[in-house]
């Protein structure tokens, strides 16, 4: 036989565990609805868009939004969702390479 490791105190005028049914939230409670988040149009590897709460959603690659391809449109204050607004695609998302490192200075296949 195992003993429980710690011990559990319950205080209080009526502890009912096993009922009655506990009362509902009200009608106040009931009408106040959320507010609606803002959605985004999110590139997807098929040119297509995808809405989402979020500005940056990961994808399948070849996926628009590597922050490599245009670093000035990934700063923080870019993506963040209560400020920013849709991100551009960059045109050359489809020549994507790990090759080319886009924060180097290259000059034809050199870097400097």
């Amino acid at each position: 036989m195992e003993i429980a490791a710690a011990n559990t105190t319950i205080s209080g005028g009526n502890i009912n565990l096993n009922g009655p049914a506990a009362a509902s939230a009200g009608a106040a409670a009931a009408a106040a609805t959320p507010e609606l988040l803002t959605t985004f149009a999110n590139p997807d590897e098929t040119e297509s868009t995808i809405d989402s709460i979020m500005l940056r959603i990961p994808s399948h690659e070849p996926w628009p939004h590597h922050e490599n391809l245009n670093p000035l449109d990934f700063k923080p204050e870019m993506t963040d969702r209560e400020a920013g607004s849709d991100i551009a695609i960059p045109d050359t998302w489809k020549q994507y390479s790990t090759v080319t490192d886009t924060f180097a200075k290259v000059k034809g296949n050199e870097e400097e």
